[in-house]
């Protein structure tokens, strides 16, 4: 029996990224005019939305048709820097990853006819460099709440894996895996105006009440998946035909059939939720044959 302790340190920076530039959110005294209405967290939140209200009386050209009135929507306002433009993406290396984990693990060498490999993991993953294409950047409001746990951060995973050697030249072994949860966000993906009236997709951290209509913003994956198992097994018999070393074996994956549903994103800016989402695969069986010539 041999155990092993590793420390696994990686760090990486400078990782490519687009943020937008060309819009700014506020507080009330900061840069801007005082505002009246604010979000849950001190934003400025004096437009966003609009509402179709009946004109005024009288007769003439503010008789005819309805107008829209401009409204709080109840996210951070955004305000234009450049009327030039609508949004402006600067590409550049901004994001980070740091990883950090534990590993104890336990190995059995073949020994009266069996073997064993079991390890512990505990690690961390933080920084906004989930993937190539996220959208951590495209919104400026809240961009403090963007840097939180990655995709892959999984806090604690354990295994274990055997096989013994069985008469007749039979060989049966299998694995158990227990892994806590991945993380997801509650987001809620809005189309709301600046300032100036341009249209803007905003994709924005936090959750809406569903019975105030109020938004309250929170940190990037926070929330947790749970947990899952997994047991595979697999049977193989080694014969011989001919001159030809032979096999075959058997596997099945998944032998619970479990079908764990793991959550990417949870919107609930309607009143109708909605998730992005994916089941893992139940119980798979798989057969082979081998033969080395």
């Amino acid at each position: 029996m041999s155990v092993s302790f590793n420390y696994i340190r990686r760090k990486e920076a400078h990782q490519l990224q687009d943020i937008h530039v060309n819009h700014t959110t506020t507080k009330p005294g900061v840069n801007r005019a005082s505002c009246a209405t604010t979000t849950a967290n001190g934003y400025c939140d004096l437009f966003g939305a609009t509402r179709q209200v009946p004109p005024g009386g009288g007769g003439g050209e503010a008789g005819k048709g309805r107008a829209n009135l401009r409204i709080p929507d109840r996210y951070p306002d955004l305000y234009i820097n450049n009327l030039n433009f609508n949004q402006v993406l600067r590409v550049g290396n901004y994001n980070v990853i740091n990883y950090q984990g534990f590993e104890l693990q336990f190995v059995r060498r073949l020994s009266r006819k069996w073997q064993m490999d079991a390890s512990y993991v505990f690690s961390k993953a933080t920084g906004q460099a989930d993937d190539f294409l996220s959208e951590a950047g495209d919104d400026p409001a809240l961009i403090e709440l963007k840097s939180g746990y990655l995709g892959y951060d999984q806090r604690h995973v354990a295994q274990f894996h055997a096989i013994t050697y069985l008469p007749g030249d039979w060989k049966l072994g299998g694995g158990l895996r227990w892994s806590s949860g991945l993380p997801y966000s509650m987001v809620n993906r809005v189309s709301s105006t600046d300032d100036v009236d341009f249209q803007q997709s905003r994709k924005i951290y936090g959750y809406k009440d569903l019975n105030t209509g109020i938004f309250y913003s929170e940190f990037r994956n926070i929330h947790r998946n749970p947990a899952q198992y997994t047991v595979d097994l697999r049977t193989e018999k080694s014969f011989v035909i001919g001159k030809i070393s032979a096999g075959a074996f058997f596997e099945i994956f998944n032998l619970l059939n479990t079908d764990d549903l793991r959550i990417f994103e949870l919107d609930n800016s309607s009143q109708t939720l909605q998730a992005n989402e994916i089941r893992r695969f139940g119980r798979r069986y798989q057969f082979g044959i081998r033969m080395n010539f």
